[in-house]
């Protein structure tokens, strides 16, 4: 869909609120760290949540089976906890607090003082410390925070996927920030009449099209 997540480009996830950007991008970080780097940009939860988070997507189990019934998954639960060890790490994360771009970027240079890093995941856009003024309003700070990073992800060689809200279909917070972007994926759901039929369709969309609502990422840029 977007020729892969080619280093020194930033890509966009947008959805809206609570439909789950956060859980697909965790999922993305496990996918990812199977074979590079990833520093997840983790804003919103404490340490704890957000390590149980990425414990659910990599082993495909709900907060329940966590709690109440772990040794159903053991084998997996113990895999994943071995890869998140210091002696296999390769997935790094940071423990909620907000950052400013200045911040994210000595995180990734202290990880790469000492290993590679290749992917750098931010949730989310408005979570950014940025400073504002009467000549700089929240919209046009974000903006330059999107554009910094651009910036960032030539120098440091990484690419850099940033979440934001989405506001009608389009990025909620600031419109002109994904001016520094080289791809934004809208997440979303819709019907199967919605889309071309004339078209051929996979083994895997016809399954879900079943009960007529669909998951999809749309390429509102590329």
């Amino acid at each position: 869909l977007v020729g892969g997540f080619n280093p020194g480009r930033v890509g966009m996830l947008i959805a809206r609120t609570g439909f789950g950007k956060t859980n697909f991008a965790v999922s993305l970080a496990v996918a990812i760290s199977k074979s590079y780097n990833v520093l997840f940009a983790n804003m919103e939860m404490i340490a704890q949540d957000f390590y149980e988070k990425m414990m659910m997507c990599a082993c495909k189990i709900s907060f329940d089976q966590l709690k109440k019934k772990p040794r159903d998954r053991l084998n997996d639960i113990i895999n994943f906890k071995k890869q998140l060890s210091d002696r296999n790490k390769n997935i790094y994360y940071t423990e909620g607090g907000t950052l400013s771009v200045d911040e994210l970027r000595s995180f990734c240079l202290k990880i790469k003082k000492t290993t590679s890093l290749e992917f750098l995941i931010v949730d989310y856009d408005q979570k950014i410390e940025v400073k504002t003024s009467r000549d700089t309003p929240e919209w046009k700070a974000l903006q330059i925070a999107v554009e910094t990073l651009e910036k960032m992800a030539k120098d440091l060689n990484i690419y850099i996927l940033l979440l934001a809200q989405e506001v009608s279909g389009d990025v909620g917070a600031s419109k002109r920030s994904k001016n520094a972007t080289s791809v934004v994926l809208r997440f979303a759901k819709g019907s199967v009449s919605s889309f071309d039929k004339t078209k051929p369709i996979t083994e895997a969309y016809a399954e879900i099209s079943k009960n007529n609502d669909v998951f999809y990422l749309q390429a509102i840029k590329n």
